[in-house]
């Protein structure tokens, strides 16, 4: 019997299915497992490695706590409180220039200008109150015109800078600082002035003297500067209780009162004399000042002659006051007839007059002191010394 024929196998398929693949090429469980945990391998080291360019190298440094803000006070961005030496002031000038007169500085133009800065520095004998000026445009003078006029009966020195478009001294209008210093109190910006006119008013305990200048400083900075006259401590460097005394020099002469042809007395509560024999009428007081010490009170006065015209002195004490007479008085001499003194201890003000060539010092103390005068030579100084 014939064998019955193979079944033709059918060549074609239902529609939506598709022909088994083999075993072999459908691949195991085992691998894909293995390839699906490289995948995510390689996803997260992508991720760690963009974060590290993002973030940038870690320094295993910790964020810094931001310190809070603290406010500087106007004193302290204005005012430099540390006492320098007067040689590190730049243009300092001689002590004959501090005077009680008005001053001008600058002169008047169609310039504009501008305050950069204002600063005020402590010196061992003065205060300086500093303005960094600039011509903006490009022409006109260097400085502005500036004053300064002294108020005597308010005790106000006011210094004024006329042509001023930008104000930028950081001190604003009606805002003033302490200054405290033995003869200044505040510096004030006074807001009440006139279009383009700035004024900043010093309110005073003393005026000792004052001077007015403008400056360039050595790297190109134009200053406007008012220099007041402060009161310096005096060293006391008579003998002390310790001390023996045979040091003084004692008149060889006895005398109701001390009279010497030296150039100076010894400190005594009794009457004084320089005698100088100076004969004419030519001294004239160019300036003075005054200072108080712990242990002494200083009066200056700074003479227009020499050594070989220097006046006729006397001294002497009566109750409670302290007279010092200066003969050979020019008449074209004029002092200032009464200081009251605010923060002097032991006295509380002295006067002057002058007649017939003599020049009378009257000193109102606490009580009787001990006094001396003497002639500083090397600047013409006639000094009255009183201890406290």
């Amino acid at each position: 019997m014939p064998a019955a024929p193979k079944p033709v196998p059918n060549r074609f398929q239902p529609m939506g299915k598709e022909p088994a693949l083999p075993q072999e090429a459908a691949g195991s469980p085992g691998k894909v497992v293995i390839w699906v945990v490289i995948v995510i391998v390689l996803a997260v080291a992508a991720y760690l490695a963009l974060r590290n360019v993002l973030k940038g190298p870690d320094t295993g440094s910790v964020t810094p706590t931001v310190a809070p803000t603290v406010e500087v006070s106007l004193e302290d961005k204005l005012y430099a409180k540390e006492v320098l030496d007067d040689e590190l002031a730049e243009g300092k000038k001689e002590d004959s220039a501090f005077v009680l007169t008005d001053q001008t500085v600058g002169k008047a133009s169609e310039a504009e200008y501008a305050i950069l800065g204002l600063m005020v520095q402590r010196y061992t004998s003065f205060t300086r109150v500093q303005f960094t000026v600039a011509n903006i445009g490009d022409t006109g003078e260097v400085f502005p015109l500036t004053t300064s006029v002294y108020d005597s009966g308010n005790k106000l020195l006011t210094l004024t800078m006329n042509s001023i478009s930008n104000d930028d001294s950081g001190l604003g209008y009606y805002d003033n600082i302490n200054l405290d210093t033995s003869v200044l109190s505040t510096l004030t910006h006074d807001g009440d002035t006139s279009n383009k006119v700035e004024k900043y008013v010093l309110k005073m305990k003393d005026n000792l003297g004052y001077v007015l200048q403008v400056l360039t400083t050595t790297t190109g900075e134009n200053l406007v500067i008012l220099d007041v006259k402060e009161q310096v401590e005096v060293i006391d460097t008579t003998p002390t209780a310790t001390q023996p005394l045979t040091s003084i020099v004692v008149p060889t002469t006895p005398s109701a009162s001390q009279q010497t042809t030296d150039l100076e007395t010894q400190f005594s509560k009794g009457a004084q004399e320089i005698n100088t024999g100076t004969t004419g009428n030519n001294t004239q007081v160019a300036r003075y000042n005054y200072a108080d010490g712990v242990q002494l009170f200083t009066w200056n006065l700074y003479l227009n002659v020499g050594k070989d015209k220097y006046p006729n002195v006397k001294g002497r004490i009566e109750d409670n006051k302290l007279i010092i007479e200066v003969s050979n008085y020019s008449k074209t001499s004029s002092p200032v007839s009464t200081i009251n003194f605010s923060s002097v201890k032991d006295i509380s003000k002295v006067d002057v007059s002058v007649t017939d060539h003599v020049a009378k010092y009257e000193f109102y103390l606490s009580k009787p002191m001990e006094y001396r005068m003497l002639f500083v030579e090397a600047d013409n100084i006639l000094r009255f010394e009183v201890k406290h």
